[in-house]
């Protein structure tokens, strides 16, 4: 079954399974660095949310052998949770007084998002640029987030400067910034003993929530502070949208390796839409600047 046929037969067992009175119906939205992704969007009566629900990566569980029946109960299970989490109050958001205290900024690559930028207010910073979003409410690996287009700062009066400032104070509060060593993360996600990488210290950087933390760069006096514990200048290597690598500079680490190594890795190893850039940056602890390595 080829994907737009997977796609009208999902549609038409979740039409099977609601009330008459919810519509099921299909949608395209464009995502970070032009992925646009089709989804299920399910909008019940007198309910002011309507859960969207990609398929893209039921698809691919399709794919590789999965029972449709499988895929439907496990979509169904998704649906209903996102149910059940019940409406939210859109005042929350249509007033700026009420909407100003959650929103935050991310990160995502400028050149790779021109088309979206023309739609969103944003701010340039070397290859990436801020962009910003209100928080629904945070959930385990992952947040319910609005995009703020332009078209909401014209709702609410305000300009990209306004939503920048409280984006700044915001952000670091209600996404705070953790440092680990990738040793000890890797122990942690293995749960095995893992020896300590003296020799070549790599550290990661994200949030609390581990979910668009690469903005975490951004936060006051952070890789000033990092510089001044390790004593050191480093480079930052990006990951993802949700976490960047600090690796102390040493005579052995060649800058153009490094950039070929970001890229080998994001071509092999990081979904499209999670890429935020091929570049390598720079962190000089004298003149406490950041910028492009190379």
């Amino acid at each position: 079954m080829g994907y737009d046929a997977f796609v009208e037969k999902i549609m038409e067992a979740v039409r099977e399974k609601v009330t008459e009175e919810t519509d099921v119906s299909l949608t395209t939205v464009q995502k970070n660095n032009g992925v646009v992704l089709k989804g299920v969007m399910i909008k019940e009566k007198n309910i002011n949310t309507a859960p969207t629900i990609y398929l893209e990566a039921y698809y691919q569980l399709y794919q590789e052998g999965k029972d449709f029946e499988e895929i439907l109960q496990e979509f169904m299970k998704v649906y209903k949770e996102a149910r059940q989490r019940g409406e939210f109050d859109v005042r929350l958001f249509t007033r700026f007084e009420k909407a100003r205290h959650r929103i935050l900024y991310k990160l995502v690559n400028y050149e790779r998002n021109v088309d979206l930028l023309e739609q969103i207010p944003h701010v340039r910073f070397l290859d990436l640029a801020v962009v910003f979003y209100y928080l629904v409410e945070k959930q385990h690996l992952g947040s319910a987030i609005i995009l703020i287009r332009n078209s909401h700062l014209e709702h609410w009066g305000v300009d990209c400067d306004e939503i920048y400032g409280w984006a700044k104070k915001n952000t670091p509060l209600q996404m705070p910034s953790e440092i680990m060593r990738m040793s000890e993360l890797l122990q942690e996600a293995l749960d095995v003993e893992v020896p300590l990488d003296e020799d070549a210290p790599m550290y990661i950087l994200s949030n609390s929530q581990r979910n668009l933390g690469a903005s975490c760069i951004l936060y006051p006096d952070i890789l000033k502070n990092f510089s001044g514990m390790i004593e050191n200048d480093f480079y930052i290597l990006p990951s993802s949208i949700h976490e960047v690598i600090l690796l102390p500079v040493c005579a052995e680490e060649n800058p153009v390796r490094l950039q070929e190594m970001v890229k080998e890795v994001n071509e092999s190893q990081v979904e499209l839409q999670e890429q935020l850039s091929d570049q390598v940056y720079f962190y000089d602890r004298k003149s406490e600047r950041l910028r492009i390595c190379c």
